[in-house]
């Protein structure tokens, strides 16, 4: 995972897309399982 200034450096909006859509997948996938957990 690129450093914020290198990410800042060059930014590129698919990426940032992608990561931000990365990011919420693991998250529901975070809560899915917690809520399989309990």
């Amino acid at each position: 995972m690129p450093r914020p200034a290198q990410a800042a450096g060059n930014f590129d909006l698919p990426t940032a897309v992608d990561s931000i859509t990365s990011l919420e997948m693991s998250r529901t996938h975070a809560s899915k399982v917690i809520h399989l957990a309990r």
